[in-house]
């Protein structure tokens, strides 16, 4: 009887391990296509504002994002991938003052109802370690959050910082 259950636990602990080796870095589609990762693309000039929560200090500086296309390796070559996600890339200089581990990330985007497209990647493991959402109004104005605790001195002291990031499409 105990081999038959270590059998049976085996076999799940096996196929466990084969589901959890898949290849994470390619994010998956949500939802079908309507033309949001198009209608996403471009670059959206603006204000980025890293708010303390503990003492309410606000710094605000300028900056930008570009939203691009999210490509995929297609033999020898990189694709558009054609589903609903994009790149976001925070351009310089704003990149090092945001507490983000990489400049790029990819986020799903879809149009809601009222024709707003909202973005969000809910996983911490996407390259700026962080979860975020934000929204692209129709008239082309780019919000986008998120919250990150920052480890501050010795020992285990981490201030919370609310950043917040609003911009306008560039022609």
């Amino acid at each position: 009887m105990k081999t038959k259950h270590f059998s049976i636990f085996l076999c799940l602990a096996i196929m466990l391990g084969l589901v959890s080796c898949s290849d994470d870095t390619d994010i998956p589609p949500t939802g079908g296509l309507d033309g949001a990762e198009v209608a996403a693309l471009g670059t959206y000039v603006g204000q980025w504002e890293k708010i303390n929560t503990k003492s309410g200090k606000v710094d605000a500086f300028e900056g930008s994002i570009e939203v691009a296309p999210y490509m995929i390796k297609v033999g020898e070559e990189d694709e558009v991938a054609e589903h609903n996600v994009n790149v976001i890339n925070i351009l310089e200089p704003a990149f090092k003052s945001l507490e983000v581990k990489a400049q790029q990330s990819a986020c799903n985007i879809v149009f809601n109802s009222s024709r707003t497209l909202n973005f969000w990647n809910y996983t911490k493991a996407n390259p700026f370690a962080i979860t975020f959402t934000g929204s692209i109004s129709p008239e082309g104005e780019m919000t986008l959050n998120y919250s990150v605790d920052v480890r501050e001195g010795r020992g285990n002291n981490k201030i919370k910082y609310n950043v917040i990031f609003k911009g306008t499409r560039q022609q």
